[in-house]
């Protein structure tokens, strides 16, 4: 891939951020059933990893489709052994979603992620807050964004409503899933150990690092 980058150092190089993602029980956003039972988290300073967590919860009730457990290695077993209580795991993620010092990463988080956590944030008894959506950056929506010849304008555009206006679009021939992204800029992956919150951090760090950072002036 060659986007005739500059690669100057640029505030990411310093700024600290999180690379989160979950995994859950379906794909229905508005249904509370829909429980997440794993959030991966990277808690970085620009390429730096300050810390790792691999969040499995363990929920008094559990409806996991037969796909989605399948897709995500889902592994009842595990979860009884390590699985911690809902409101902790709520609690570890929130303190860095919350803390404006960091700005948060992650694929296809806008339309995805953003709604999981708010299920997880109800089912622990509290109110819906998507105060921190200002903060985010979706790295499918950037994908989309470059590979559609529409890239982001610091001087032009709102960078989140430039998320969600890039994020909504299909072309036929052009793919920004995690796998085809990594595979494209030749990162060294287990590409058969993806679709678990951890791993899939890993895989997004650099592909975040290594392309993706440089599209975004703040």
């Amino acid at each position: 891939m060659n986007d005739d980058l500059i690669k100057e150092p640029n505030f990411w190089d310093i700024q600290k951020v999180i690379i989160w993602d979950g995994e859950s029980c379906n794909l229905n956003l508005v249904d509370l059933d829909n429980k997440p039972w794993n959030w991966g988290i990277l808690v970085c300073e620009g390429e730096k990893i300050i810390k790792e967590h691999n969040l499995l919860i363990k929920w008094p009730e559990l409806k996991i489709s037969k796909q989605a457990a399948q897709i995500t290695r889902f592994d009842p077993d595990l979860i009884q052994r390590k699985g911690i209580d809902p409101l902790i795991a709520l609690d570890i993620l929130d303190s860095y979603i919350y803390d404006e010092s960091y700005w948060l990463i992650g694929h296809n988080i806008l339309f995805f992620d953003v709604y999981l956590h708010n299920i997880h944030r109800l089912n622990c008894n509290k109110k819906s807050d998507y105060s921190y959506i200002n903060r985010i950056i979706d790295t499918n929506s950037l994908a989309k964004g470059i590979k559609n010849s529409i890239k982001y304008n610091k001087k032009t555009d709102n960078l989140l409503a430039y998320q969600y206006k890039v994020g909504g679009i299909r072309t036929k021939g052009i793919k920004t899933n995690l796998t085809f992204l990594g595979k494209e800029l030749e990162i060294d992956v287990d590409y058969n150990n993806l679709h678990q919150g951890i791993n899939d951090c890993f895989l997004l760090k650099d592909i975040w690092n290594k392309w993706l950072k440089y599209h975004v002036v703040i």
